[in-house]
């Protein structure tokens, strides 16, 4: 798995940690910036992550989870980097397509494009009405995110050379507060069916108890 953490007088930076065979922890940067992990490549070749620059704001990264051969590193390089807040990119299964967050409109908003693309490439913009935490479905025929008011949405992606993307569709309201964060707090299972999401329970929510007094006597009738 990938995390980060604030270690040694820095910011959270990126570490690795295999779940089993107890190998410890490995930092993956050394840097002044904040870092956020956003996914893991199919194939286990790179991770992206989000990095907040002083001069360009929140951009999206990639590095390499193979140091290099010659130089024992890994070079990180930059996947989307503008003048506008990028941030929870997620690649698609196939790994061709990047659906991350932008507040390049003045408001955050779901955008598609190729991972590979050059600036004029093939792009999308999938929410209407805000967007934050873009989440893939395993099959990537479909793709969740959380608007502006809570709300669950979907959106049919059919990538072919046309790339062909529905109109979001509303699946159901949610009761999560934190749409503020950068941190996604839900995620969906492989066939899109059920999701895990962290929400807010109201403070009357609880059922009540209720005290049965000599409940003995009452079963004697």
């Amino acid at each position: 798995m990938v995390f980060s953490s604030a270690r040694d007088d820095l910011p959270p930076n990126l570490f690795t940690k295999a779940v089993t065979g107890g190998r410890g922890e490995e930092r993956l940067l050394t840097s002044s910036m904040v870092q956020h992990p956003t996914d893991w490549s199919r194939d286990g070749r790179f991770v992206v992550f989000a990095m907040l620059d002083p001069k360009t704001q929140w951009d999206l990264w990639r590095i390499p989870m193979t140091p290099d051969s010659a130089t024992g590193e890994r070079t990180p390089a930059p996947l989307l980097r503008t003048p506008f807040n990028e941030h929870n990119g997620r690649l698609s299964p196939d790994g061709r397509w990047i659906t991350y967050e932008s507040d390049e409109s003045g408001e955050w908003e779901i955008y598609l494009r190729e991972i590979a693309a050059s600036a004029d490439g093939v792009r999308r913009q999938l929410s209407t009405d805000g967007g934050v935490w873009p989440v893939w479905r395993r099959d990537g025929g479909e793709l969740f995110y959380i608007a502006a008011d809570g709300t669950l949405m979907a959106v049919t992606v059919k990538p072919g050379s046309n790339l062909e993307v529905s109109e979001p569709r509303a699946l159901f309201k949610t009761r999560n507060d934190e749409l503020w964060q950068r941190l996604r707090t839900y995620d969906v299972v492989r066939d899109g069916q059920r999701f895990l999401i962290h929400t807010r329970l109201d403070e009357d929510g609880s059922p009540p108890i209720t005290v049965v007094i000599n409940w003995p006597a009452a079963l004697r009738r």
